[in-house]
């Protein structure tokens, strides 16, 4: 089609492409953060956990999972990580690649998320190691989230491992609590660097 058919000029198209590309960058943008808002629930259940880790792997392993405009839906995801694993039925391997896989990319983002995967990975190493232990130990309690003793009567008992009787002792969580209790929102941290 020629200009005189059409009865617009080339350059007269170009902002119609340019609107209809930022319209679905947009569009984009806002499902690939929906979906990022529903893996962060899915995230929260044991039961679904396994799935939603493996597909917030997988997509963070493209550096253009570490885009501001991921980043505040990205840590939410990464903040049920840190949350659910301390439930003992979780997969804490998988849990750990991932906050590793974001921590290798971290540069990418503002200084608070650079500081919470810290300390979400150090939170989860922690745990793993306090479940490799009890295991190594061989545990009986170990699946039921605690430990068994022998009471004063010699009667076996439950006895809750310490990072559980006590959650500020776990690396990282006074940081994870600070944050919930005044959290700033990642654009006003980008202005203030």
């Amino acid at each position: 089609m020629n200009q005189h058919q059409s009865g617009m000029t080339l350059s007269q198209h170009q902002p119609l492409q340019s609107d209809m590309s930022h319209q679905l960058l947009e569009r984009h943008l806002q499902q690939t953060n929906d979906r990022l808002r529903r893996i962060q629930q899915l995230l929260f259940s044991t039961s679904t956990f396994q799935n939603a880790a493996e597909e917030l792997l997988e997509w963070c392993s493209d550096i253009r999972a570490f885009q501001p405009r991921f980043e505040d839906a990205l840590v939410k995801c990464l903040l049920a990580v840190g949350q659910i694993c301390q439930s003992p039925n979780i997969d804490i391997d998988l849990a750990y690649r991932l906050l590793v896989m974001c921590s290798s990319h971290r540069d990418k983002l503002c200084a608070n998320s650079q500081s919470l995967i810290c300390e979400l990975v150090d939170r989860v190493t922690g745990l793993m190691l306090v479940r490799r232990q009890a295991k190594q130990q061989g545990a009986p309690g170990l699946h039921g989230g605690g430990v068994a003793v022998q009471n004063q009567s010699g009667v076996p008992s439950q006895q809750p491992v310490p990072w559980q009787s006590q959650p500020q002792d776990i690396p990282g969580n006074n940081f994870m609590n600070s944050l919930n209790h005044n959290p700033m929102p990642q654009q006003q941290q980008r202005q203030q660097q």
